[in-house]
């Protein structure tokens, strides 16, 4: 059991980057594969907003609680229909924090990432 307990997370990740490779090899304009890798997010879009694939550990998407499967619907008080638009968000630089509204399962809720780390 204790080598499952090590061996899942690198399972989970590399199905995930499976999927998405088989998704950004179909030929449909609606769906962009991503790896937003400032927050170290692996991103699919979906016309309910960006979908989370995947999350690197110990990122600041990890540590802010993002987890696969969340909807990511608004950043800083931006809708979110692409990933191109969170990129975009991003690149302003204008905020400290990303102010994410997320849904997981039936249940939204809001999320802080910080966007700069200490280093000590």
């Amino acid at each position: 059991m204790t080598r499952w307990k090590w061996l899942l997370p690198g399972i989970l990740l590399v199905l995930a980057v499976v999927i998405a490779c088989m998704l950004c090899s179909a030929p449909s304009p609606q769906h962009e594969v991503t790896n937003a890798a400032e927050l170290g997010l692996i991103l699919l879009d979906d016309a309910e907003g960006v979908v989370v694939l995947a999350v690197q550990d110990r990122s600041m998407a990890d540590q802010a609680g993002i987890l696969p499967g969340d909807v990511l619907l608004r950043a800083n008080d931006t809708p979110l229909h692409t990933i191109a638009e969170l990129e975009q968000l991003m690149q302003t630089r204008s905020f400290p924090v990303l102010q994410m509204k997320v849904r997981r399962t039936e249940e939204r809720f809001d999320i802080k990432i910080p966007l700069f780390r200490n280093i000590h």
